[in-house]
């Protein structure tokens, strides 16, 4: 099982506001069935579908055809944009970013955090791809690494932190490490934080 849902349902569970309060917004949604399978297990909450192309989003809505989920083309970094859109500032938002935020450049993925630290109730759960050897080389300070395919591997929580982000869990889960496989430098990375101050 992917833990990034386990996540994602045990928080929505344990919220105590009005669920009609709550945002989830999928940054890189591409074929929708994160969203779709995220719905059916909470279906009382509001979503949002945002991808770069409108072709994805136009995708989903014919082939879901769900009229409560929104759908909003943006770049990652203009998140900010798609939450005044709906005017959600002061609402329970989740960012949900499944293999999509390892590939913003690093000269915007610092403009992204710095966006979504502005909202005062905003937690973001990722399951990125990773380089393990990077991430575990704590004497550097560099914050990022250029991969193969324009992926990125990124020290989340370095980057959390400078925009006063509660890091809740950064970990590897290294998908290799029993097998003949386990040199290798890929892996994913579990990344939990949220803007709330307690």
């Amino acid at each position: 099982a992917n833990p990034i849902f386990d996540k994602v349902n045990e928080y929505i569970k344990v919220q105590k506001c009005d669920p009609k309060d709550i945002y989830l917004i999928q940054i890189g949604s591409c074929s929708g069935r994160d969203i779709e399978f995220l719905k059916f297990n909470n279906p009382q909450i509001n979503f949002i579908s945002t991808d770069i192309s409108n072709d994805f989003l136009n995708f989903q809505k014919t082939k879901y055809n769900d009229k409560s989920i929104h759908y909003y083309s943006c770049y990652a970094d203009q998140i900010d944009e798609c939450i005044k859109h709906y005017q959600i500032e002061k609402k329970k938002i989740i960012i949900f970013a499944h293999g999509s935020i390892h590939l913003i450049t690093p000269s915007f993925i610092k403009i992204f955090f710095e966006k979504i630290s502005k909202y005062n109730d905003l937690t973001i759960f990722s399951l990125q791809t990773v380089n393990k050897f990077f991430l575990k080389n704590n004497n550097s300070n560099e914050y990022y690494k250029c991969g193969n395919n324009f992926l990125f591997t990124y020290k989340y929580s370095l980057i959390a932190k400078e925009f006063n982000f509660r890091v809740l869990e950064d970990r590897v889960i290294d998908l290799w490490k029993n097998s003949e496989n386990k040199n290798k430098a890929t892996v994913k990375n579990i990344f939990v934080a949220t803007s709330q101050k307690s």
